[in-house]
């Protein structure tokens, strides 16, 4: 079993959405479903840039995404997050300490939690519909 978590942020929200594929040996195929999904409304307070609400949406989908696999036991080389985003990636690839404070707080977060971050093209992530 594979947890595949796709994440997405627009202006005024972002959101996950969990899909679960598994093979199945009765059809001979392999079958994904969606079993959770959830969004964010983002703060009207402060204004935050656009990859900055991404970051915020691969923070989201690494913390729920580690609790649905913890409560299936699914291991952690079958966990991954999809992102269309570029500039959160990078982050997340860089060395927190040469982040600024909200974007490190959160780099660090993720990167802790170990999970395979994959790009996906913007058009094709299913996350896109809640932003």
């Amino acid at each position: 079993m594979y947890l595949h978590c796709f994440a997405d942020a627009g202006k005024k929200a972002w959101g996950i959405s969990i899909y679960l594929r598994f093979y199945n040996s009765s059809a001979n195929k392999y079958e994904a479903h969606l079993i959770y999904a959830t969004s964010r409304v983002a703060p009207t307070k402060t204004i935050l840039s656009t990859p900055k609400k991404e970051l915020n949406s691969i923070f989201l989908a690494s913390q729920k995404i580690t609790y649905i696999a913890e409560a299936l036991d699914i291991p952690k080389p079958n966990r991954y997050i999809h992102t269309d985003s570029l500039v959160a990636m990078y982050w997340i690839n860089q060395d927190k300490n040469n982040l600024k404070v909200y974007v490190s707080n959160r780099v660090h977060k993720i990167q802790q939690m170990d999970i395979t971050i994959l790009h996906v093209p913007g058009k094709e992530n299913p996350a896109d519909l809640c932003s």
